[in-house]
């Protein structure tokens, strides 16, 4: 006995994987670039409160 005994099933089953697939695959990649915008925006923050900070320690000395 077959496990996937109509050809449509099977296809169907593979059509309905793949575009679930699809889209996990697009919405990881938008999360991965948001969340990289996200650590640059907040690296350059940092670095300016760093630069700030010592600009500001080196007028006192």
């Amino acid at each position: 006995m077959h496990l996937w005994p109509l050809a449509t099933i099977r296809d169907s089953s593979r059509f309905a994987y793949l575009r679930k697939l699809e889209w996990n695959l697009q919405r990881m990649k938008i999360e991965k670039e948001s969340s990289a915008s996200v650590n640059q925006k907040l690296l350059d923050s940092q670095e300016g409160g760093v630069q700030q900070s010592n600009s500001q320690e080196g007028g006192v000395k």
